[in-house]
């Protein structure tokens, strides 16, 4: 199935401001980019890298005063995503090594403060698929 995503914004600065933009998928095994467009007004140097998880991150300076970006790409994904409701969680203990990483507390989301707000997205849903789904749905609305 293609998929179009485009984004256009308008940044104000007081000064001259690095910044860091996530704004491209990177292409993979679930995705395939078949064609983007990438528009920096004005135009500056911009180089890209790639993070720890693998996504695209552009480093530029958006020069003071106002900066219009705009993206648009067409994906190539897959028609449907196989889901199994109901599907149990994974035990911890079983997870893989490299997965564990994103259960540890972060100073940009505190663990221990989040808990009341996780329990109220997901509610009575079961653990497991149920739950992630209910999270999903909440991101979405």
């Amino acid at each position: 199935m293609k998929l179009k995503a485009n984004c256009t914004m308008t940044v104000s600065v007081s000064q001259d401001c690095p910044v860091i933009a996530m704004l491209r998928p990177r292409s993979g095994m679930a995705q395939w980019m078949i064609s983007e467009r990438y528009e920096l007004t004005p135009w500056v140097r911009t180089t890209e890298y790639v993070d720890n998880y693998g996504n695209l991150g552009q480093r530029l300076v958006i020069p003071k005063g106002e900066m219009k970006i705009e993206v648009e790409m067409v994906m190539e994904t897959e028609a449907h995503i196989r889901v199994t409701p109901g599907a149990p969680p994974t035990p911890v203990d079983r997870l893989p090594d490299e997965a564990l990483l994103y259960l540890l507390q972060s100073r940009y989301c505190p663990s221990d403060k989040m808990e009341s707000k996780a329990r109220e997205i997901v509610g009575d849903a079961a653990p497991g698929y149920d739950q992630v789904e209910a999270i999903r749905t909440w991101i979405h609305d």
